[in-house]
């Protein structure tokens, strides 16, 4: 593609509000021209509720202030489709926003959707958090067209990664994030050079649905292997969280890994077998490493620091509570 055919710049609209965006709005704020963004509105948040603006928009208001924002409550009223289709836009970009686009948008100019897996696989609200729970050992993102049926569109083009056995929920969305702005840019660059964008169709039988996380999903059971419980632990992390009793301590497990058992051969599914390295006993009589915690009402800490400040025993057994909100 030649370089005048790469470097023209599009008239963009786009739909986001996550923080899974954010690298994507920037290599769009530098690169092309942002007619319009639009987000969902200011929720209440944090303890005390206070009226917070989605990280799209707060990302707007400090790095790209001339260029509009709305946050309609529904993106399919008649005000809030002009808006859009008002701006006469070269191409409409989706990541993250939370609302189902009517096809009086998606079907006015190219729309795209960056998504965080590579699909048929986890389709759905929480792709990263199943990768990791379903124990993917790699996924990525993929750039889709925008039709009526969630997440089903063509596939454009697709970037692929391994994931890391300690990684959390939190380090593997911020790992996809940092991928999607190249290969957004790559369909841009197709539509700045007229060439087709058309993809290939999702093969329906490989389709994996990842149903939307709720707290009642925090839950732990150690007389599972200890490969399950280590994608239970990270695949929740940082929220909902998975939280366990020791004694009579709370705390939030937010990162672990697996290991051989080494030690106390016979010990219970759920044992703290050593409390200086942090190992948990599964089902399958190897080990869960405990390498971060969060105790109640404290930040996120090593298990080194959590085993020095608090009063804990070997043989002590890990159960299972409500995650504590932190």
């Amino acid at each position: 593609m030649a370089d005048a055919e790469r470097s023209r710049r599009l008239r963009v609209v786009f739909f986001g509000s996550g923080a899974f965006g954010l690298p994507t709005l920037e290599m769009l704020r530098d690169n092309h021209d942002l007619s319009l963004v639009v987000s969902q509105p200011a929720r209440p948040a944090g303890r005390g509720k206070k009226l917070t603006s989605t990280p799209v928009a707060q990302w707007i208001v400090e790095n790209a202030s001339d260029t509009p924002v709305v946050t309609p409550e529904l993106i399919s009223t008649k005000n809030a489709v002009e808006d859009v289709l008002a701006q006469g836009a070269d191409v409409i970009v989706v990541i993250a926003y939370g609302q189902k686009i009517p096809a009086s948008i998606y079907e006015s100019s190219p729309c795209i959707n960056l998504h965080g897996s590579v699909l048929p696989k986890w389709r759905g609200a929480a792709p990263i958090h199943r990768a990791i729970l379903g124990g993917d050992t790699h996924t990525g993102v993929c750039v889709i067209h925008v039709v009526e049926k969630m997440d089903a569109g063509n596939v454009i083009t697709a970037s692929t990664l391994h994931i890391d056995q300690g990684w959390t929920t939190s380090e593997l969305h911020d790992e996809l994030a940092r991928q999607g702005p190249a290969c957004v840019r790559k369909v841009l660059d197709a539509i700045g050079a007229q060439l087709s964008i058309a993809g290939h169709v999702q093969n329906d039988a490989h389709v994996f649905y990842a149903r939307k996380i709720h707290r009642e999903d925090a839950w732990i059971d150690f007389g599972r292997s200890s490969d399950e419980c280590r994608r239970r632990i990270n695949g929740l992390s940082p929220s909902p969280g998975v939280a366990v009793r020791c004694g009579r301590i709370e705390f939030k497990v937010v990162r672990s890994v697996t290991a051989d058992a080494d030690i106390m051969p016979q010990a219970a599914s759920g044992q703290l077998v050593d409390v200086v390295r942090g190992r948990v006993r599964c089902g399958d009589f190897r080990d869960l490493v405990m390498l971060q915690v969060q105790p109640t009402g404290k930040h996120v800490m090593n298990w080194e620091d959590f085993a020095r400040g608090y009063p804990l025993s070997a043989c002590e057994t890990l159960v299972s509570v409500q995650p504590i909100k932190s």
